[in-house]
C-alpha cells in the first residue's frame, strides 16, 4: 500500500466545490494498488465532484490508461455517479518545474496552490505532526531554551513514500517558477 496518496479538497468553485486528488509519483500506474486504495478512501468519504489525477510527465498516456480501467476506479467508488464522475476527470502532470494542464482545466489553474496546500495540511494533521503535551506540568523544550505546549515532530509525518514524494516535489515546483503550461 501507499503507492498513491489520495486525498480530498473542498474548493471555493461554483460548480467543483470538492474534488478528490490522487498524486502519483510513479512513471507507471498501478491499477489494482489504485483501486484497492481508493476502496480504503471512499469508507471515509463520499464521491467528490471531480478526480484530479496529478502525475509525472514521464507517465505513457495515463489518460487512456484511466479510461481503459475505469471501471476499476468506478467500482471502488460507493454510490458512483457514473455519467456525472467521467466528464469530471481532470490531469495535471508535473515535471522539473512545470505543471501542465489541459484547457478545460481553468477551475484547476485557479484553484491549484489551495488544492496542493490542503494536501500538505492533511498530511500534517493525518499523521500527527503537531504533538501537544498532556496537562500543565508537561511541556517542552526547545533546543534554544524556550518551553511550549506544542511541538512539531516531522518524524510523524514523514512516514509513507507516495505522502514523502508529495511533500518534495510538489512545492519544490510551486516555488521554483510556478509555470502552467496547456496543452490540448
Amino acid at each position: 500500500m501507499g503507492k498513491f496518496y489520495i486525498y480530498n479538497s473542498n474548493i471555493e468553485d461554483k460548480k467543483y466545490k470538492n474534488a478528490t486528488i490522487i498524486f502519483n509519483p510513479s512513471i507507471e500506474f498501478d491499477f489494482n494498488s489504485l483501486k484497492n486504495m481508493l476502496s480504503e478512501h471512499f469508507r471515509d468519504f463520499y464521491q467528490t465532484n471531480a478526480l484530479v489525477f496529478i502525475h509525472c510527465s514521464t507517465s505513457i498516456s495515463p489518460e487512456m490508461l484511466i479510461k481503459d480501467n475505469i471501471d476499476k476506479i468506478f467500482k471502488s467508488i460507493p454510490k458512483v455517479e457514473e455519467h456525472y464522475l467521467i466528464e469530471n476527470i481532470f490531469y495535471v502532470s508535473y515535471e522539473k518545474s512545470t505543471f501542465n494542464f489541459s484547457r478545460k482545466d481553468k477551475f484547476l489553474k485557479d484553484n491549484f496552490k489551495e488544492i496542493i496546500n490542503q494536501g500538505l495540511a492533511n498530511i500534517f494533521i493525518r499523521n500527527g505532526g503537531l504533538v501537544e503535551s498532556n496537562g500543565v506540568s508537561h511541556h517542552y523544550v526547545f533546543p534554544s531554551g524556550k518551553h511550549s505546549s506544542k511541538f512539531l515532530r516531522t518524524a510523524n509525518v514523514l512516514v509513507k513514500k507516495s505522502e514523502i514524494d508529495f511533500i518534495v516535489q510538489i512545492p519544490v515546483i510551486l516555488t521554483t517558477q510556478f509555470q502552467f503550461k496547456v496543452t490540448t
